[in-house]
């Protein structure tokens, strides 16, 4: 059917974004599920996570089949009759609005589940605010996100209602559905990355984990800036949209797309710290070794004369306690580097020197 369309086509920026956000989120959830599984610490978050990857995957294939199929980002009136009336663009966009509100959902559940893990022993005041916050967040989000997806999939009396707008029925008014669900979706997504802040920053022990924690959450800033852009896209006039869709409703997909996964990569990647770490440090050892021995080379080379070598025979007693004192501080960092992220926070870990495998 590509062959009949004829005209203008805007939907580049939307396959775009999609196809490179899906590929990026498949492949961070992959690797996070895989070290996970090794380190034999995966839980709740990660199956929520696997969940709400899948979910995402059927909403790109809803938002996707359209554009690549039935003349979606080309004008109305380019496009041949029998594809301005295909039932099927129609029943994809009424199972986007369910995919989104559940996939956004499972996805914030995701992320509220390893904020319960790293505040599941609270002792300072400022943790157990956040530990009843988190509860009380993730009340709303169960409660808001499974509502909105029965509201969204029964939103039409009949049901096919919501595809066939010509037969007779009654539906809710979706453009103030739409805009409440905006600001919810908005301020969940605030909550989720200011709630950790306080507890994390009140501890006397803020390691360098915690800030490289604290940096992973604040990256969620992106997802929250999309939600923000979509509520305030709701205020801007698209008159278009009304009678030529098609064209019109584009750039509110995109960003949409923009938006879920986003969620997806932000919530896999808060417990990657370890993940990053063993490649940034395997980069580093690799550099410093190629170093090290740029200097051996130079030194072979005529630069070892005999008071180097007394010299190093007198301080050989002092270069054993050093590289004594950096083993240990060594074994300490392959000790953080291969802790989960919830490890990091439980009461006493970070001043255990006990290895751990996790």
């Amino acid at each position: 059917m590509p062959e009949y369309y004829q005209g203008p086509n805007n939907s580049a920026k939307l396959k775009a974004v999609t196809l490179t956000l899906l590929a990026s989120a498949t492949i961070l959830v992959t690797w996070r599920i895989s070290w996970r599984l090794w380190k034999k610490v995966i839980g709740l978050p990660d199956y929520l996570l696997i969940v709400g990857l899948s979910l995402s995957i059927c909403l790109a294939g809803f938002n996707l089949d359209p554009y690549f199929r039935w003349g979606y980002g080309y004008h109305k009136d380019d496009l041949p009759p029998e594809i301005q009336k295909a039932l099927t663009p129609k029943i994809c966009f009424w199972l986007n609005q369910v995919f989104f509100k559940a996939t956004a959902g499972v996805i914030k559940l995701s992320i509220c589940t390893i904020y319960m893990n790293i505040f599941s022993k609270p002792v300072l005041l400022s943790t157990k605010i956040a530990r009843y916050a988190n509860f009380a967040l993730m009340g709303v989000i169960i409660a808001y996100y499974t509502g909105g997806t029965l509201v969204s999939t029964f939103q039409c009396n009949p049901i096919r209602k919501a595809w066939q707008g010509d037969i007779d029925g009654t539906c809710i008014d979706n453009t103030k559905f739409r805009v409440a669900n905006a600001y919810i979706n908005s301020f969940t997504s605030v909550l989720l990355v200011l709630i950790p802040f306080p507890a994390l920053l009140s501890t006397g022990h803020r390691t360098k984990e915690i800030w490289q924690f604290l940096f992973l959450i604040a990256l969620g800033l992106a997802h929250t800036a999309c939600a923000v852009v979509r509520v305030v896209m709701i205020y801007v006039p698209n008159e278009g949209a009304a009678t030529d869709p098609h064209w019109y409703n584009t750039t509110p997909n995109t960003l949409a797309m923009a938006e879920i996964f986003t969620a997806v990569i932000v919530s896999t990647i808060m417990t990657m710290r370890p993940c990053f770490q063993v490649v940034f440090s395997g980069i580093a050892t690799t550099v410093t070794s190629t170093s090290r021995t740029r200097r051996t080379r130079m030194d072979s080379s005529g630069a070892m004369t005999s008071t180097a070598s007394q010299i190093r025979r007198a301080d050989r007693q002092g270069f054993s306690k050093i590289g004594t004192a950096k083993t240990e501080v060594l074994n300490i960092e392959l000790q953080s580097r291969d802790r989960s992220t919830e490890e990091l926070f439980v009461p006493g870990r970070h001043t255990s020197t006990k290895h751990e495998n996790v």
